[in-house]
């Protein structure tokens, strides 16, 4: 971890025995609450040491956290600490990039029900500068809004004239109802996210769809990249991996549960592989990488997983 976010650690009352979980001392930790797939007292296991802290493993839904957790205030003042000019999304804001556009198509197709989705209101949790909402008012006809905590990339999204809630969701307050929620790369950002789920259920409307993209906990470059932080634990790259503004890891089956506990229904659940063009690093990182997403898709153990869900009439309120 950087010297001054180790200090941003530090210093902020919120990350509780922030010090305690960074020092070589070793934590027994035998039982505590997973909130994630099980939702219930799990056992844990510690598995390394990560610039976010120390990364630990339920040994029943097999899903990542940081632990101590972290609020949501400071996952909040994370994401706003450095996120914007990050190379990976600065490279996703080219509403032109052949790839992105084809990319944003296919979520929304495997997303709605109907092949012309036209007028159906959608929201972009973390929509950052808002190309996708362009691409699908541009391709579809829907009407888009978004929710983007970050003040830089909201103007931007007011200036191309779209709806932005400049805020956290988790404090959202309106009144509208939305026919698909979209949390692309967002729900391993997040301090709690059954909390998150409850939130945007009463943003859905009834039979409402939720679109989910977030990594896979059991992909093989997260797998070789646990082993390598023993050997190489200051590795700029390998922070790269387990970047500081992730909470969680998921895993399939805890993915699934979150949501079936929940009382919504799994459409649709697939495994992605991040493109190439957005890691800025040279040749020869992207020859590695490219040798093994070849071999994740192989074993089906692309680096993201897909789920589409959709809200139960017992979701409502009575």
């Amino acid at each position: 971890m950087k010297k001054d976010n180790y200090e941003f650690f530090k210093n902020d009352k919120r990350a509780v025995n922030f010090t305690n979980f960074r020092s070589k001392k070793k934590i027994n930790i035998k039982e505590y609450f997973c909130s994630l797939g099980c939702n219930k007292k799990t056992s844990q296991t510690f598995h390394v040491e990560v610039n976010a802290g120390k990364l630990w493993r339920c040994n029943v839904c097999k899903s990542f956290s940081i632990y101590p957790k972290r609020s949501q205030d400071l996952m909040s003042e994370i994401h706003l600490k450095g996120n914007f000019n990050h190379t990976y999304f600065i490279k996703r804001r080219n509403k032109f990039d052949k790839y992105f556009r084809n990319k944003c198509r296919s979520i929304i197709l495997s997303t709605f029900k109907e092949k012309k989705p036209k007028g159906k209101k959608i929201l972009d949790v973390g929509c950052d500068t808002g190309s996708f909402l362009e691409i699908a008012k541009e391709e579809f006809g829907v009407v888009p809004s978004g929710v983007e905590v970050s003040e830089n990339a909201a103007k931007i999204c007011k200036e191309k004239g779209l709806n932005i809630f400049n805020c956290d969701i988790h404090h959202l307050k309106t009144k509208k109802k939305f026919d698909a929620i979209f949390l692309n790369d967002l729900i391993e950002h997040v301090a709690s996210p059954s909390v998150l789920i409850k939130i945007i259920s009463e943003l859905l409307v009834s039979n409402g769809r939720i679109y989910i993209c977030t990594p896979n906990a059991k992909a093989l470059i997260f797998q070789l990249g646990k082993i390598l932080h023993f050997v190489f634990p200051n590795s700029k790259m390998l922070n790269d991996l387990f970047v500081v503004y992730h909470e969680n890891y998921f895993s399939e089956f805890a993915l699934k549960e979150l949501f079936i506990n929940c009382n919504y229904k799994i459409i649709s659940h697939s495994f992605e592989e991040v493109d190439l063009k957005l890691f800025s690093r040279g040749w020869f990182l992207k020859l590695v990488l490219y040798t093994i997403f070849k071999f994740q898709k192989f074993l089906n153990l692309q680096s993201n997983q897909v789920l589409i869900v959709e809200k139960n009439k017992c979701n409502e309120k009575k």
